[in-house]
């Protein structure tokens, strides 16, 4: 049994002062936070951010006593000779289901009609909830140019899984050789860490359990790690907000602005989303300590033939996320943070609000990318907030005076305990905008009744449920039983409960019936930017733990 990854999405990021756009030379000293010696354990950590239009990797060789010295890919087959720069295109081509090209070598094929290309395939993975329409950004052009209709089909019998395979293995490719010729003794460094290797995977806040589960799954296909098991040790996920939240400040004079108290948005205007998260710093020493106030925006990007809707888009992100409160400074990265046009629309709004709009020029490199490496050796962020209401579904006694219950009469069935129950009652585990710590840890009793003795519990789950709308709810269908439009599954957790069989007693029911129950515990903790999850259950006055296997709700 795999160990528990309850990955929880987060994404975040807008920022700034009052009135000036303060525009940050590529060449500016980093901050403070970057001269601390590295004090883990001697590893390659690499991060890749792999966007709708292009792409970036950055690595380190991070060793006791060194200071972490992230840098970027910037050798890449097909790219001229002197170019240097990080970002690919986002790009694979095919042939007859073969893949020819990825990649800069992919672009001579794009328009030949014996060859097809995918791109703009990340927007096929963003879940609905992000989905505003179907035109993706225009490709080739620095998110600039005329739009498009809908996105661009997958190549003719290829999958999604088989082209993020494709470009993954590319990547990790082309990072190894580049690692293995730029760094002194390369070769005999990765052969002899490869097998410890932290690989980061930057993702849009939007995205959850369904789609880091794509991704681990796409990623030891393209040989990356070697398991399931070894996926969940070595595979990390940071969203592209808290990703570009360090970028941002490691690429400014963070030291001059920021104050214990002081509160600040990040916006990551990318290839296809905007995501904005709110920050509190709590410390600025020893270390500096940063808090998600709220659960982060994340839009997805429409370019229509001016920068007018995806600019306003971006703009109202911003204004919702920020719900009136008053911050002093707006970082904005990502492709499209490039805009002057955008950049001076963010300035128009939030100018006479005192916010200052901060960018950071690094036109040739991929904020998430290198903030994702940064995000690993520092992880200044400490407390992250939940961007859904998350819980089960419970079926409580009927109770002929709840209304709810009225309503819901034609779904009454009679539990093995002989009571008449109700199903759909949403029981909630955390709510939206909460905010859970790395020592956060909460305990969830479970109950599941038969009518006779189960004969087996080793596939034991529980379903989770993730609530997506803006009120509050107290279940998760309607009146007909129907599962309510903006309730989905988030995942289903499974566990191993077969040595309690023997310590299962039968009990008496309602009206004289016998049941069997079964009891025990869902705990929840939270690490880093994983929840965690196990199961516990008392063995003849022993208390007993398991783990607990997530399994992502599958992508259509």
């Amino acid at each position: 049994m795999s160990s528990v990854l309850l990955s929880l999405w987060l994404d975040w990021a807008i920022s700034g002062p009052s009135s000036s756009l303060i525009q940050l030379g590529q060449h500016l000293i980093a901050a403070k936070m970057d001269s601390q010696p590295y004090k883990g354990d001697e590893k390659i950590i690499i991060a890749i951010d792999l966007g709708t239009t292009h792409s970036a990797v950055s690595f380190t060789h991070a060793y006791p006593g060194s200071v972490v010295d992230v840098r970027m890919v910037t050798k890449w087959p097909g790219q001229p000779e002197a170019a240097g720069d990080s970002k690919i295109p986002t790009l694979v081509a095919y042939k007859n289901r073969a893949v020819v090209a990825c990649g800069a070598e992919a672009r001579d094929y794009v328009g030949d009609e014996e060859y097809e290309v995918a791109k703009w395939f990340k927007l096929h993975l963003h879940p609905d909830s992000m989905k505003i329409s179907d035109a993706p950004p225009a490709y080739g052009s620095n998110e600039t140019g005329t739009p498009t209709i809908e996105i661009p089909p997958l190549p003719t019998g290829v999958n999604l899984t088989q082209v993020y395979v494709a470009f993954l293995q590319y990547m990790f490719t082309c990072t190894k050789t580049f690692f293995e010729t730029n760094t002194p003794n390369g070769v005999a460094i990765w052969n002899r860490l490869k097998g410890d290797m932290v690989i980061i995977l930057a993702t849009p806040n939007g995205w959850d359990t369904a789609q880091q589960g794509f991704m681990k799954r796409a990623a030891k296909q393209a040989g990356m790690v070697n398991s399931d098991e070894d996926a969940d040790l070595r595979i990390e996920f940071v969203t592209e907000g808290e990703a570009s939240v360090h970028y941002a400040l490691a690429r400014t004079h963070s030291q001059t602005w920021l104050r214990k108290g002081a509160m600040f948005a990040v916006t990551d205007a990318g290839g296809s989303t905007v995501d904005s998260t709110l920050y509190e710093c709590k410390e600025v020493s020893p270390k500096l300590v940063l808090e998600e106030v709220c659960a982060s925006e994340c839009v997805q990007n429409e370019v229509a033939s001016t920068f007018d809707d995806v600019s306003m888009r971006t703009v109202n992100s911003c204004l919702k996320l920020l719900r009136g409160r008053k911050i002093q400074h707006l970082l904005l990265v990502g492709g499209f943070g490039e805009s002057p046009y955008l950049r001076s629309r963010l300035k128009d709004t939030f100018s006479g609000k005192g916010t200052e709009v901060v960018t950071v020029e690094e036109p040739s490199k991929k904020a998430a990318a290198e903030g994702a490496t940064i995000w690993y050796t520092k992880q200044l962020v400490v407390a992250r907030a939940s961007r859904y209401t998350i819980g089960i579904d419970v079926c409580p006694p009927y109770d002929a005076n709840n209304r709810d219950h009225v309503l819901r009469r034609s779904l009454i069935y009679n539990d093995a305990d002989g009571r008449q129950r109700i199903p759909g009652e949403f029981e909630i585990w955390i709510n939206k905008d909460f905010k859970m710590d790395q020592e956060f840890r909460k305990d969830y009793d479970c109950r599941n009744h038969y009518s006779t003795k189960p004969t087996s519990l080793a596939r034991f789950s529980v379903e989770v449920l993730a609530w997506e709308g803006e009120l509050a709810t107290k279940w998760t269908n309607d009146g007909s039983g129907a599962r309510l439009p903006r309730m989905r599954r988030l995942c289903i957790v499974q566990g191993d409960l077969s040595p309690l069989l023997p310590y299962l007693t039968q009990q008496n029911g309602f009206n004289g019936s016998k049941y069997w129950c079964v009891e025990y515990k869902v705990i929840i903790t939270f690490g880093g930017t994983k929840l965690k999850a196990r199961l516990q259950w008392t063995e003849g006055g022993r208390t007993r733990e398991g783990p607990i296997q997530v399994v992502p709700d599958s992508l259509a």
